[in-house]
C-alpha cells in the first residue's frame, strides 16, 4: 500500500501542474481577447458583466463565460507572482532553461526555491549536482520515483541543491546509506536503464531525452508553462543595438515575457501569424508583462479606434478557424497517396520515415520485418559483428533479439541411425557422401533423419569430443541481442521496492548497461589443450573460457534437469533444500526450504514465472564433472587442504566422519538450477576459491569487472550493494562451454526469462596462486559481506594448512621454478 501512495502522491502533482499551466495558458488567451475584440473588453469591464453578453448567449453561454473569466482571473494573479522569480531563474541560468523545464507551471513554492538556488550556482555546477542528487534519489528504495516527464527536478532535489554550496563531497538528507555524493559529471555509462542526458545534460526518462517532442517552438505563440525573455528597447520594440549593430542591452532582469508551449505539444488554435505583421511593441498583449504594466495605453487606443490594434504581435491576433492547422506543413504521417505506383520488383517496401539510423542496413531491417529467423542468422554471418545493433529502434531491436535467441534450439542435430553418422560444422569441410552416380555432386546431409517419437527438448546438447581442441569463439552479436534483451526485461519489471529481487535486479540492471564484451587481455577463449597449459604452467588472471572439457556425457534424449532429478531420486525426493525466491521481503532472508519433489515438479513443467527460484546450494549426484584442463597437478591444492584437515597425520583410507567427506566434495563441485529471470548480484566466491562452471541447459549470462585497480577493488568491497563503477564484461555461455575465473574475481549471473538454466561448477585453489589466494582471503575476513558464504571459522584454518603444505613441499625440495620461489616467498611474506 505505501508503494500504491507513493504513485498517488506523484500523479496528485503531475495533475496539479498541469493544471497551473492550463491556468496560465487560460490568462493569456483572455489577454489576447481583451486586447483585439472591443466588444468582449467593454462587457468584461462594466458594472455587471454577465448582464451585458449577447442575448444569443445569455441562456447557453453566461455560465461558461463566467468560469473563463474566473478561471483567467486566477491565471493573471497567478502569472504576477510568479513573473519575478521566473525572470530570476531566467537571468542566472538562462531562458532556455526556464523554457525547457516548464517552471511556470510548477507553482510558487517551487519557484521560490529554484530562484534562490539560481543564485548559489552557475547552471553547469547545478546540473552536475543535481544529477547527483537525482541518481541517488533513484537508487534509494521507496524514494520519490524519478517522474517521466522534461522536468526530473523535484522539490527535495532543490532543498538538498541549496545545502550542498562547495565542491566536497554531499551526503544527501536522509539518506540511510550515508553515500558521498562527488561532485563529478556524470557519464551515460553511470545512468541507470531507460535514462538519457537531455539537452542540457540533466538525467531524465529516455522518451524525454534530447530527440523528444515536435521540435522548437515558436517564441510568440501563446500557450502556458515556458517563457521568452529577450531584451527589447522600450521605444522601438527591437533588440537594442548602437550604430554598428552591436548588442547594447542592459543586464537588468527582461521584462518582455511570452509564455509559450512546451516543446513535446502543439496546440491547434485560432490564434496563428498571418502572412505579414508589424514589430511588436511594449504595448502588445503577446507581452503579457507589458500588457499588465500598460493596460491604459492599450485601452485608450482601443476606446479610441474601435479597429484591432495592429501593433499587436502576429502570433496573438485573432482569425478565424480553419479545416486544418498552420502547422501541417506536409500532409499527414499516415495519409495515403492518392495515386498508387507500381513497386518495381525485388525491391524492399520500407517505411516513410526510417525508424532506425542509417548504420543500420536497410536489408536487415526488411528481414526482420518478415519475421524470418533463418534469414536472420544468415544474413548476421555475412555482415561485421561491430554493426552498432543497440542503436535500432524498439520494434526491430526486439524482433532482433527474439530472432537470435530463438533461432539457437533450431541448430540441434539430431543422432541417425546406426553406421551413418552426421556431419557436424566443424567436419563438412572434410568430409564427403556420394548420393549419385555423378563423382562431382556431393553433399553433406543425409538423406533422411531419424523420427523421434517425442519432440526434441529445448536444450542444446553438449559438444562432442570432436571439439575438445577446437578454440571456442565468441559470438558478439548474439550476446549483444541477449543483454539488450534482458534491459528490456528489467524496464517492464514490477518488483516490489522492498523485495530481494528488485534489490538484485535493480543493481545488476545498472551494471549491465555498461558492460562490454571482453576485450584483448581481458578473457581467454581458448581450446582445451590451451587451457590445460595455462593453468597448468601460467598466471591465470583473467577468466577462461573454453568448451567439450566435460568428462561426464549425458545419455539418451531426455533433457539433463531432468536426468538429474532422476539420480537424484535414489536418496529420495522428500529431502529439502534452501531456494532463493526474488519476491521475498528485505526485512527476511532470501530463501525458503523446498523438497526436492516441490523443486522437481517445477522445474519439467517449465512455466515462465515472475518469481523464478534459485538453487544455489544443491548436492550434484555427477561422479565426476571436473573440466579436463583443470585435472593437473597444480589445481591440487584444494584436494590437500582437505586431505590435511580431515585426516591430519593419518594415511589410512578412512578416518574422518562421512559427514565431513560430504562437506568437502560439496565445495570441490556442486550443481546450479534456476529458472529463467532470477539474477545473482556482483560478489566474490567465498574462501578465496577459483570457480568453474560448465552449463548442461540453457544460455547463461556471466559478467565480471576486468582488471580492477586496488582503489576499485576497496571501493567495491566498501558497498557492494550500490558499487557500479569500474569496466565491466559479460559473455553469454551456451550448453556445453565452461568458464574458469580466479581467486578474487567479482562476478554476477543474468538469466532471460522463460529458460530454465542448469550448470554444474566447483571450487579448485592452483599452488601457482597462493598469494593472491591469501591477499582475497584476507579481504573477505575483513568484509564478509562481499561473499555468498560464511567463513567465520574455516578460513582461518584454511591459511593455517596451506602454509604447514608449503613449508612441507621447501623442506621437500619441491618449490619449483624461480616463479614458484617467488609465488611462496610472496605468500610468507603477506603473512606476517
Amino acid at each position: 500500500d505505501g508503494e500504491k501512495f507513493v504513485r498517488c502522491r506523484q500523479k496528485r502533482d503531475e495533475l496539479l501542474e498541469e493544471s497551473n499551466r492550463f491556468t496560465l495558458r487560460l490568462a493569456a488567451f483572455e489577454n489576447v481577447m481583451s486586447a483585439e475584440c472591443v466588444s468582449y473588453k467593454r462587457r468584461k469591464e462594466s458594472a455587471h458583466p454577465l448582464a451585458t453578453w449577447p442575448r444569443a448567449t445569455k441562456d447557453d453561454g453566461t455560465e461558461r463565460w463566467n468560469r473563463f473569466v474566473g478561471a483567467a482571473t486566477v491565471g493573471s494573479d497567478t502569472l504576477s507572482k510568479l513573473l519575478p522569480l521566473l525572470k530570476t531563474v531566467s537571468l542566472h541560468w538562462g531562458k532556455d532553461f526556464v523554457q525547457h523545464y516548464e517552471l511556470a507551471g510548477k507553482g510558487q513554492n517551487y519557484c521560490n526555491r529554484f530562484s534562490a538556488v539560481v543564485k548559489l550556482h552557475t547552471r553547469e555546477d547545478g546540473v552536475r549536482k543535481l544529477n547527483q542528487l537525482v541518481l541517488r534519489r533513484f537508487r534509494i528504495p521507496g524514494r520519490r520515483h524519478v517522474r517521466a516527464g522534461v522536468n526530473p527536478i523535484e522539490p527535495v532535489d532543490l532543498q538538498n541543491l541549496a545545502t550542498w554550496r562547495s565542491e566536497a563531497p554531499f551526503i544527501k538528507d536522509g539518506d540511510p546509506g550515508g553515500v558521498q555524493l562527488p561532485f563529478v559529471d556524470l557519464t551515460s555509462e553511470d545512468l541507470p536503464p531507460g535514462f538519457i542526458f537531455d539537452r542540457f545534460g540533466l538525467m531524465v526518462r529516455r522518451p524525454f531525452g534530447p530527440l523528444a517532442g515536435v521540435g522548437p517552438v515558436d517564441s510568440d505563440t501563446v500557450a502556458g508553462g515556458i517563457i521568452d525573455t529577450t531584451p527589447v528597447d522600450t521605444e522601438s520594440g527591437a533588440l537594442a543595438t548602437d550604430k554598428n549593430g552591436n548588442d547594447t542591452s542592459t543586464t537588468e532582469p527582461p521584462n518582455d515575457i511570452t509564455l509559450t508551449a512546451p516543446r513535446h505539444r502543439r496546440l491547434s488554435t485560432p490564434l496563428s501569424p498571418p502572412p505579414d505583421s508589424p514589430a511588436q511593441t511594449p504595448s502588445s498583449p503577446g507581452r503579457l508583462l507589458d500588457g499588465y504594466t500598460s493596460g491604459k495605453a492599450a485601452e485608450s487606443c482601443n476606446d479610441g479606434n474601435p479597429q484591432p490594434n495592429t501593433n499587436t504581435t502576429a502570433a496573438t491576433r485573432l482569425r478565424p478557424h480553419k479545416e486544418k492547422p498552420d502547422y501541417y506543413e506536409v500532409p499527414p504521417r499516415y495519409s495515403k497517396p492518392t495515386v498508387r505506383q507500381t513497386r518495381l520488383l525485388n525491391t524492399a517496401k520500407l517505411p516513410k520515415e526510417r525508424c532506425c539510423p542509417p548504420q543500420i542496413p536497410p536489408s536487415l531491417l526488411v528481414t526482420l520485418d518478415k519475421s524470418d529467423v533463418y534469414a536472420v542468422r544468415r544474413l548476421l554471418t555475412l555482415m561485421s559483428p561491430y554493426v552498432r545493433f543497440q542503436d535500432m529502434c524498439h520494434v526491430h531491436l526486439r524482433k532482433f533479439a527474439e530472432a537470435i535467441t530463438n533461432v539457437e534450439p533450431f541448430k540441434r542435430p539430431l543422432d541417425v541411425r546406426e553406421g551413418f553418422r552426421m556431419v557436424g560444422p566443424d567436419e563438412g569441410s572434410h568430409l564427403r557422401r556420394r548420393r549419385t552416380s555423378l563423382p562431382d555432386i556431393t553433399d553433406n546431409t543425409p538423406l533422411k533423419k531419424l523420427r523421434l517419437d517425442n519432440p526434441a527438448p529445448s536444450c542444446s546438447p553438449l559438444p562432442t569430443a570432436s571439439k575438445q581442441n577446437c578454440r571456442l569463439k565468441q559470438d558478439p552479436i548474439r550476446d549483444e541481442a541477449y543483454r539488450q534483451r534482458m534491459i528490456e526485461e528489467f524496464q517492464s519489471a514490477e518488483d516490489s521496492l522492498d523485495s530481494w529481487g528488485w534489490r538484485t535486479n535493480h543493481l545488476v540492471s545498472q551494471i549491465l548497461q555498461k558492460s562490454k564484451p571482453p576485450m584483448c587481455g581481458e578473457a581467454y577463449f581458448l581450446s582445451g589443450e590451451e587451457a590445460f597449459q595455462q593453468a597448468e604452467f601460467g598466471q591465470v588472471n583473467v577468466p577462461i573460457f573454453t568448451q567439450s572439457q566435460q568428462p561426464f556425457q549425458w545419455r539418451g534424449k531426455d533433457r539433463p534437469i531432468l536426468q538429474f532429478f532422476n539420480r537424484m531420486e535414489d536418496l529420495g525426493l522428500d529431502r529439502t533444500v534452501s531456494v532463493q525466491i526474488p519476491s521475498r521481503p528485505l526485512r527476511k532472508i532470501s530463501c525458503e526450504r523446498k523438497t526436492l519433489l516441490d523443486i522437481r515438479n517445477r522445474f519439467l513443467i517449465s512455466q515462465s514465472t515472475n518469481n523464478p527460484w534459485n538453487l544455489l546450494d544443491l548436492q550434484s549426484p555427477i561422479p565426476s564433472a571436473l573440466p579436463s584442463f583443470l585435472e593437473g597437478e597444480n589445481c591440487h591444492l584444494l584436494l590437500r587442504i582437505r586431505d590435511k584437515v580431515l585426516m591430519n597425520s593419518s594415511a589410512e583410507r578412512i578416518v574422518a566422519l562421512a559427514q565431513d567427506w560430504n562437506t568437502w566434495r560439496n565445495v570441490i563441485d556442486w550443481a546450479l538450477l534456476s529458472e529463467g529471470g532470477h539474477n545473482t548480484a556482483p560478489h566474490m566466491d567465498s574462501h578465496g576459491y577459483s570457480t568453474w562452471i560448465t552449463i548442461q541447459e540453457g544460455p547463461v549470462g556471466f559478467g565480471w569487472m576486468s582488471q580492477p585497480s586496488q582503489q576499485e577493488e576497496e571501493a567495491w568491497m566498501s558497498d557492494p550493494g550500490d558499487f557500479t563503477g569500474g569496466n565491466w564484461r559479460y559473455v553469454v555461455l551456451s550448453p556445453g562451454q565452461t568458464v574458469f575465473f580466479p581467486s578474487g574475481t567479482i562476478h554476477f549471473v543474468f538469466r532471460v526469462r522463460g529458460e530454465q538454466t542448469f550448470a554444474l561448477g566447483g571450487h579448485i585453489l592452483q599452488w601457482s596462486g597462493v598469494d593472491r589466494w591469501l591477499e582475497v582471503i584476507v579481504a573477505q575476513m575483513k568484509n564478509p559481506e562481499i561473499t555468498n558464504e560464511d567463513m567465520k571459522q574455516s578460513a582461518s584454518n584454511h591459511i593455517r594448512v596451506v602454509k604447514e603444505l608449503l613449508e612441507n613441499r621447501i623442506q621437500a625440495g619441491r618449490e619449483g621454478g624461480a616463479d614458484d620461489r617467488g609465488t611462496t616467498a610472496r605468500f610468507f611474506s603477506l603473512l606476517k
